[in-house]
């Protein structure tokens, strides 16, 4: 017996799972807890953003607040230097004294500086 064919043929198969083994569950089930570890995730970064915004607020508040207060200390030193130089010059205070104050007035305009 001899079986020949001539001339185009065509093949089609169908396939139907029957049994997938529960593996569309399994990814939904992986899929929401994609979804929840994202969640998670970009809670975190939310939070840890909000941190350094509120840090970087209470520096910036310290900041000028001891700004302030170093402008008025450089004032203040300015004065006690003034007032040390009468005494100096009525005879009253002693060149220690004038020095004293002048480290005293060159430190607070350093700090104001800086």
């Amino acid at each position: 017996m001899l079986n020949q064919n001539f001339g185009p043929t065509i093949g089609v198969s169908l396939a139907v799972p029957i049994f997938n083994g529960n593996i569309f569950k399994k990814q939904a089930q992986v899929a929401n807890i994609n979804v929840s570890n994202a969640t998670l995730q970009k809670d975190i970064v939310v939070r840890d953003y909000r941190a350094q915004v509120t840090n970087q607020y209470l520096a910036y508040v310290s900041t000028i607040s001891q700004f302030e207060n170093e402008k008025e200390n450089y004032r203040l030193s300015g004065q006690l230097l003034d007032l040390v130089l009468q005494r100096f010059q009525l005879s009253q205070a002693t060149i220690v004294v004038v020095k004293n104050a002048q480290q005293s007035f060159e430190e607070s305009g350093f700090r104001l500086a800086n």
